[in-house]
């Protein structure tokens, strides 16, 4: 009995010398079972009841917990259309190579767009859009995504027809909606276990009704791409699984829209309250593009605070009647070179943007003295657009420019006071590029309203006096708001 004393006291001064090691070395489930081993053999052994306790709330503190939160985003569902037959009839290394194909094609459009692939499923792929980031952007930058897949897939299919004999195609839905996400992980290791609700599940079924080679949104969704794209009704569905009926809509294809005021959203209905120092500063800066010294206004806040309101005041109080170029960038045009000024063209009327400024297609090529002719081209054309009455240009959302657009705007900047030109840009805080430090350039930095501002603003826009408490606190706390009543 001595003996058996004896070995079980070594056995447990050794697992005491490797819980020290394991502590050390901060492996805590390690440390946790050889406790649980000595104690199994000396249930009141003191040095190890005493460093269980520090293990077990290190172990429960670095244990991946899972967070909850509720949000709206939209979600895609992607799929290859017939695959199963396809897996029937190829070898399987075949059909593992039209899978990577088709999942790099999805990959590279989601990313590009700004969306998140959740997971990839084989034949199907599921994205999100408005997370980790929240977006007001997200239903638009999804059926971006969307159409660009289906253009990749059309433009490549007959490499696959003749490399393996096999017809592809995918047919996608989309929906917007409340969620609840579920975040596994702890301090900056975190990913997304789950997402529950009806939103993914309306997406899926919108998916599975869809026409090969279509692109299937919801009512919500629809709602939310405010005319951005063309689109066609496709009646209420019900779908698989859900209680309600779903409107359906087919995205065709993008509009062309730019601004955001020619979306006839909310921006463009919502009283303007507490803006009297933004709105004398329009006024100033009208005053000395009148009088011939032309200007660039930046307005620049986070999302959601008011920029596309104050620019719509823009065009419609301040510089209201003024001839008018107007364009917008996107998180999905970032990688294309000059794209806002091919809008911008486009605006003015012009079809082409080489035959606008007067130079050949060639010269869009990716060498240094191209991209100097298209620079000073553009903002010759653009300042001879103003001529001798006072001009506007607006350009939205700059923070989504790709660097060539910001090189035309900081050349534009140092000759803007040659004319009656107003250059209205946007944008969110990140970006503050050195060119706004010259002195053509003036700054409005919206920030969010405080709590009886807010009530002011909703009371105007539904007509009542007194807006719920709880709308009021869920508003102020999505546009970054005070919720103190005082006003500084």
């Amino acid at each position: 009995m001595d003996r058996v004393s004896s070995e079980t006291d070594e056995r447990i001064a050794l697992l005491i010398d490797l819980v020290d090691a394991a502590i050390e070395r901060k492996q805590w489930d390690e440390a946790y079972d050889q406790l649980s081993q000595i104690l199994a053999a000396r249930p009141d052994h003191p040095e190890a009841l005493g460093l269980l306790a520090h293990v077990e709330r290190r172990r429960k503190r670095s244990q991946p917990r899972l967070e909850a939160e509720r949000r709206t985003v939209t979600v895609v569902f992607c799929d290859l259309v017939g695959s199963s037959k396809m897996a029937e009839r190829l070898d399987p290394e075949e059909m593992q190579e039209i899978l990577s194909w088709y999942q790099r094609i999805v990959g590279e459009a989601v990313t590009s767009a700004g969306g998140l692939i959740a997971r990839f499923m084989g034949d199907g792929v599921l994205v999100y859009f408005g997370y980790p980031h929240a977006t007001g952007e997200a239903p638009r930058q999804a059926a971006h995504a969307a159409l660009t897949i289906i253009q990749q897939i059309g433009e490549r299919r007959a490499d696959i027809v003749d490399t393996y004999g096999a017809m592809v195609d995918v047919r996608i839905g989309i929906h917007t909606g409340l969620a609840v996400i579920t975040e596994m992980g702890a301090g900056n290791r975190r990913e997304v276990a789950d997402v529950v609700g009806e939103t993914p599940n309306i997406a899926a079924r919108l998916q599975e009704i869809a026409e090969p080679g279509t692109v299937l949104i919801s009512g919500e969704t629809y709602g939310l791409l405010a005319g951005h794209f063309e689109t066609l009704p496709r009646g209420p569905r019900q779908l698989k699984n859900i209680t309600r009926t779903v409107a359906a809509f087919q995205v065709v294809a993008a509009s062309g829209v730019a601004w955001r005021s020619q979306r006839g959203d909310v921006a463009s209905r919502t009283p303007l309250v507490g803006r009297t120092s933004e709105h004398r500063k329009l006024e100033a800066i009208r005053d000395h593009v009148v009088a011939g010294k032309g200007r660039v206004l930046a307005i620049s806040g986070e999302a959601g605070v008011g920029k596309s309101r104050l620019v719509e005041m823009v065009m419609t109080e301040t510089a209201a009647g003024w001839p008018t170029l107007h364009a917008a960038c996107a998180p999905h045009t970032q990688s294309t070179p000059f794209h806002p000024i091919g809008s911008i063209v486009a605006s003015g009327g012009r079809e082409s943007l080489h035959s606008a400024l007067g130079i050949r297609p060639d010269d869009f090529s990716s060498t240094a003295a191209a991209r100097e002719a298209v620079l000073d081209a553009a903002v010759s054309w653009v300042l001879g657009f103003a001529g001798d009455a006072p001009a506007l240009l607006v350009l939205e959302d700059i923070h989504w420019s790709d660097p060539s657009t910001l090189e035309f705007l900081v050349r534009l900047a140092r000759r803007v006071a040659e004319k009656r030109l107003l250059v209205v840009v946007s944008l969110r805080p990140e970006l503050q590029p050195g060119w706004f430090k010259h002195d053509s350039v003036e700054q409005i930095f919206v920030l969010p309203l405080e709590r009886d501002l807010v009530v002011e603003m909703i009371g105007k826009l539904v007509g009542a006096e007194q807006p719920p408490a709880e709308l009021v606190d869920w508003l102020v706390d999505r546009s970054g708001g005070e919720r103190s009543s005082s006003r500084s």
